[in-house]
């Protein structure tokens, strides 16, 4: 049963943190692709150029928490450490290739 309910993390995990905070935040709070100025980044550097300390420090904290959320949720359900391991790399993953922006993503 481990296996399926680590399976299923690592897929959840992949897509949650493929989501681009900078991106959503900049077009939902000011209209604004991040992509387009500074660095082109999608990341806190850039949208705190762009958008601005306040919404920086959200973005931050929601690009932080998408990697750590998987990890604490498999060790929460006492997950094997290998289970452990593969929610945090398809977390880097997402966040690297974000298939929502074709691929493009975060540092990692």
């Amino acid at each position: 049963m481990s296996v399926i309910i680590s399976i299923a993390l690592a897929i959840a995990a992949f897509f949650f943190a493929a989501v681009p905070w900078g991106l959503v935040l900049g077009k939902w709070l000011k209209g604004v692709d991040v992509r387009q100025s500074g660095s082109g980044a999608t990341g806190t550097t850039n949208s705190l150029r762009v958008l601005g300390w306040k919404i920086a420090v959200a973005i931050f904290f929601l690009d932080f928490g998408k990697g750590v959320l998987p990890v604490v949720l498999a060790r929460w359900w006492d997950l094997p450490d290998w289970a452990v391991a593969i929610a945090a790399i398809a977390a880097t993953a997402g966040h690297c290739w974000s298939p929502y922006i074709r691929m493009k993503g975060g540092k990692g």
